[in-house]
Protein backbone atom coordinates (compact mmCIF):
# COMPACT_ATOMS: atom_id res chain seq x y z
CA UNK A 1 0.00 0.00 0.00
CA UNK A 2 1.39 3.89 -0.39
CA UNK A 3 0.73 6.26 -2.46
CA UNK A 4 1.33 4.35 -5.53
CA UNK A 5 -1.83 2.31 -6.59
CA UNK A 6 -0.88 -1.64 -6.92
CA UNK A 7 -0.17 -3.53 -10.16
CA UNK A 8 -3.09 -5.60 -10.93
CA UNK A 9 -2.62 -8.92 -10.69
CA UNK A 10 -4.74 -12.16 -12.44
CA UNK A 11 -6.85 -13.87 -10.07
CA UNK A 12 -6.35 -17.50 -9.24
CA UNK A 13 -9.00 -19.95 -8.52
CA UNK A 14 -9.20 -22.95 -6.73
CA UNK A 15 -11.79 -25.23 -6.63
CA UNK A 16 -12.60 -28.93 -5.34
CA UNK A 17 -12.24 -32.50 -7.46
CA UNK A 18 -15.36 -32.40 -9.76
CA UNK A 19 -17.51 -35.50 -8.50
CA UNK A 20 -18.64 -36.29 -12.49
CA UNK A 21 -16.74 -35.52 -15.95
CA UNK A 22 -19.71 -33.30 -16.77
CA UNK A 23 -18.84 -30.81 -13.66
CA UNK A 24 -15.15 -31.17 -14.32
CA UNK A 25 -15.70 -29.89 -17.96
CA UNK A 26 -18.02 -27.02 -16.70
CA UNK A 27 -15.97 -25.97 -14.49
CA UNK A 28 -13.19 -25.43 -16.38
CA UNK A 29 -14.86 -24.02 -19.40
CA UNK A 30 -15.66 -21.29 -16.62
CA UNK A 31 -12.49 -21.31 -14.96
CA UNK A 32 -11.29 -20.36 -18.66
CA UNK A 33 -13.73 -17.60 -19.60
CA UNK A 34 -12.57 -15.51 -16.44
CA UNK A 35 -9.09 -15.99 -17.14
CA UNK A 36 -9.54 -15.14 -20.56
CA UNK A 37 -11.21 -11.60 -19.88
CA UNK A 38 -10.23 -8.76 -22.10
CA UNK A 39 -8.53 -5.88 -20.03
CA UNK A 40 -9.90 -2.60 -20.27
CA UNK A 41 -7.34 -1.41 -22.75
CA UNK A 42 -8.14 -4.09 -25.00
CA UNK A 43 -11.89 -2.37 -25.44
CA UNK A 44 -10.33 0.38 -27.03
CA UNK A 45 -8.49 -1.57 -29.64
CA UNK A 46 -10.98 -1.48 -32.36
CA UNK A 47 -11.94 2.15 -32.39
CA UNK A 48 -8.95 3.52 -34.19
CA UNK A 49 -9.11 4.33 -37.78
CA UNK A 50 -6.78 2.41 -39.89
CA UNK A 51 -6.80 4.73 -42.45
CA UNK A 52 -8.26 8.53 -43.26
CA UNK A 53 -10.63 8.60 -46.16
CA UNK A 54 -9.18 11.09 -48.24
CA UNK A 55 -12.11 11.12 -50.96
CA UNK A 56 -14.63 13.01 -48.42
CA UNK A 57 -13.07 15.17 -45.97
CA UNK A 58 -14.59 17.13 -43.61
CA UNK A 59 -14.05 20.52 -44.76
CA UNK A 60 -16.60 23.50 -44.43
CA UNK A 61 -17.34 23.42 -48.44
CA UNK A 62 -18.20 19.70 -47.64
CA UNK A 63 -20.70 20.59 -44.98
CA UNK A 64 -22.62 22.61 -46.58
CA UNK A 65 -22.80 20.19 -49.82
CA UNK A 66 -23.95 17.30 -47.54
CA UNK A 67 -26.88 19.80 -45.73
CA UNK A 68 -28.04 21.08 -49.18
CA UNK A 69 -28.34 17.41 -50.63
CA UNK A 70 -29.79 16.60 -47.13
CA UNK A 71 -32.79 19.35 -47.05
CA UNK A 72 -33.15 19.12 -50.84
CA UNK A 73 -35.74 16.20 -49.90
CA UNK A 74 -38.95 17.29 -48.69
CA UNK A 75 -39.10 14.71 -46.96
CA UNK A 76 -35.86 15.48 -44.88
CA UNK A 77 -36.92 18.73 -44.23
CA UNK A 78 -40.30 17.57 -43.01
CA UNK A 79 -38.81 15.52 -40.71
CA UNK A 80 -36.48 18.22 -39.55
CA UNK A 81 -38.84 20.32 -39.01
CA UNK A 82 -40.94 17.76 -36.86
CA UNK A 83 -38.42 17.26 -34.35
CA UNK A 84 -36.93 20.53 -34.12
CA UNK A 85 -40.46 21.61 -32.28
CA UNK A 86 -42.26 18.91 -30.88
CA UNK A 87 -42.04 15.97 -28.28
CA UNK A 88 -40.06 12.69 -29.87
CA UNK A 89 -43.26 10.64 -28.40
CA UNK A 90 -45.78 12.24 -30.05
CA UNK A 91 -44.09 12.07 -33.08
CA UNK A 92 -43.21 8.58 -33.01
CA UNK A 93 -46.69 7.58 -32.22
CA UNK A 94 -48.71 5.57 -34.10
CA UNK A 95 -52.26 7.34 -34.09
CA UNK A 96 -53.50 4.92 -36.53
CA UNK A 97 -53.54 2.54 -34.01
CA UNK A 98 -54.91 4.70 -31.08
CA UNK A 99 -57.86 5.87 -32.91
CA UNK A 100 -59.46 3.12 -33.79
CA UNK A 101 -60.14 2.67 -29.91
CA UNK A 102 -61.29 6.28 -29.85
CA UNK A 103 -64.19 5.88 -32.56
CA UNK A 104 -67.42 7.00 -30.83
CA UNK A 105 -70.54 5.42 -32.39
CA UNK A 106 -74.24 7.35 -31.85
CA UNK A 107 -77.43 6.43 -32.89
CA UNK A 108 -79.64 9.25 -31.39
CA UNK A 109 -79.08 12.82 -32.09
CA UNK A 110 -79.43 15.40 -28.80
CA UNK A 111 -80.92 18.69 -29.82
CA UNK A 112 -78.69 21.22 -28.90
CA UNK A 113 -80.09 22.98 -26.28
CA UNK A 114 -78.47 26.59 -24.70
CA UNK A 115 -78.57 28.59 -27.53
CA UNK A 116 -77.22 31.68 -27.80
CA UNK A 117 -73.84 30.89 -26.96
CA UNK A 118 -73.09 33.25 -24.43
CA UNK A 119 -69.51 35.04 -23.19
CA UNK A 120 -69.11 36.87 -20.29
CA UNK A 121 -65.87 38.32 -21.04
CA UNK A 122 -63.78 37.76 -17.82
CA UNK A 123 -65.99 39.99 -16.29
CA UNK A 124 -66.59 38.10 -13.12
CA UNK A 125 -70.68 37.36 -13.60
CA UNK A 126 -70.06 33.80 -14.54
CA UNK A 127 -73.05 33.05 -11.58
CA UNK A 128 -75.32 35.16 -13.23
CA UNK A 129 -74.68 34.18 -16.74
CA UNK A 130 -75.36 30.44 -16.12
CA UNK A 131 -78.15 31.00 -13.96
CA UNK A 132 -79.77 32.56 -17.35
CA UNK A 133 -78.75 30.42 -19.81
CA UNK A 134 -80.93 27.96 -17.72
CA UNK A 135 -83.90 29.94 -17.21
CA UNK A 136 -84.49 30.56 -20.97
CA UNK A 137 -84.70 27.18 -21.70
CA UNK A 138 -88.28 27.15 -19.91
CA UNK A 139 -88.99 30.32 -21.56
CA UNK A 140 -88.10 29.52 -25.17
CA UNK A 141 -89.56 26.07 -24.65
CA UNK A 142 -92.85 27.35 -23.18
CA UNK A 143 -93.44 29.58 -25.85
CA UNK A 144 -91.29 28.11 -28.60
CA UNK A 145 -88.77 30.65 -29.09
CA UNK A 146 -85.92 29.78 -31.28
CA UNK A 147 -83.75 32.38 -29.41
CA UNK A 148 -84.36 34.05 -25.99
CA UNK A 149 -81.55 35.74 -23.61
CA UNK A 150 -82.28 37.14 -20.23
CA UNK A 151 -80.30 40.00 -19.44
CA UNK A 152 -77.28 39.31 -16.89
CA UNK A 153 -76.51 42.97 -16.76
CA UNK A 154 -79.83 43.66 -15.15
CA UNK A 155 -79.05 40.97 -12.16
CA UNK A 156 -75.42 42.19 -11.94
CA UNK A 157 -76.68 46.35 -11.31
CA UNK A 158 -78.87 45.06 -8.35
CA UNK A 159 -76.01 42.45 -7.28
CA UNK A 160 -74.09 45.72 -7.06
CA UNK A 161 -76.87 47.69 -5.55
CA UNK A 162 -77.85 45.12 -2.70
CA UNK A 163 -74.21 44.41 -2.08
CA UNK A 164 -73.43 48.15 -1.58
CA UNK A 165 -76.27 48.59 0.93
CA UNK A 166 -74.77 45.42 2.73
CA UNK A 167 -71.40 46.88 3.27
CA UNK A 168 -73.30 50.04 4.08
CA UNK A 169 -75.20 48.46 7.22
CA UNK A 170 -72.72 46.54 8.22
CA UNK A 171 -70.34 49.61 8.68
CA UNK A 172 -73.55 51.70 10.89
CA UNK A 173 -73.82 48.31 13.33
CA UNK A 174 -70.44 48.70 13.70
CA UNK A 175 -69.95 52.31 14.75
CA UNK A 176 -68.53 52.05 17.69
CA UNK A 177 -65.64 49.73 16.84
CA UNK A 178 -62.82 51.14 16.55
CA UNK A 179 -61.24 52.26 12.85
CA UNK A 180 -58.29 49.40 13.45
CA UNK A 181 -60.41 46.92 14.57
CA UNK A 182 -60.65 43.93 12.78
CA UNK A 183 -64.06 43.60 11.86
CA UNK A 184 -63.49 46.93 10.40
CA UNK A 185 -60.78 46.31 8.09
CA UNK A 186 -62.55 43.04 6.92
CA UNK A 187 -65.33 45.05 5.64
CA UNK A 188 -63.48 48.22 4.37
CA UNK A 189 -60.82 45.82 2.93
CA UNK A 190 -63.68 44.14 0.38
CA UNK A 191 -66.69 46.02 0.34
CA UNK A 192 -67.54 44.28 -1.98
CA UNK A 193 -66.92 41.74 -5.14
CA UNK A 194 -68.03 40.42 -8.38
CA UNK A 195 -68.60 36.30 -7.27
CA UNK A 196 -72.13 35.04 -6.81
CA UNK A 197 -73.80 31.61 -6.01
CA UNK A 198 -77.26 30.00 -6.48
CA UNK A 199 -78.87 31.41 -3.34
CA UNK A 200 -77.60 34.83 -4.26
CA UNK A 201 -79.20 34.83 -8.03
CA UNK A 202 -82.76 33.10 -6.05
CA UNK A 203 -82.75 36.21 -4.22
CA UNK A 204 -82.42 38.69 -7.13
CA UNK A 205 -84.81 37.33 -9.18
CA UNK A 206 -87.28 36.56 -6.21
CA UNK A 207 -87.14 41.00 -5.61
CA UNK A 208 -85.96 42.18 -8.96
CA UNK A 209 -87.16 39.79 -11.75
CA UNK A 210 -86.01 38.72 -14.71
CA UNK A 211 -85.90 40.94 -18.00
CA UNK A 212 -85.46 39.93 -21.83
CA UNK A 213 -81.82 41.34 -22.79
CA UNK A 214 -83.28 43.73 -25.34
CA UNK A 215 -84.76 45.59 -22.49
CA UNK A 216 -81.32 45.67 -20.53
CA UNK A 217 -78.31 45.54 -22.90
CA UNK A 218 -74.70 45.16 -22.23
CA UNK A 219 -74.13 48.96 -22.77
CA UNK A 220 -77.18 50.20 -20.73
CA UNK A 221 -76.20 53.23 -18.53
CA UNK A 222 -78.32 54.05 -15.12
Amino acid sequence: MGANASAPVKPTFTYASPSSSEDEELVSKLHNLILNQPSESDDYQDLGVESADESNPITVQNLNKWEAELLSDPKNQLALNCFTGNDITQIIANTTNQNKNNIDLFNNLVKFEGGPITNQKSSGRCWLFASTNVFKEFIKAKYNLESFEFSQNYLYFYDKLEKSNWFLNRILDSYEEDIDSRLVQYLVGLPENDGGQWDMVVNLVTHFGLVPKTVFEEERKI
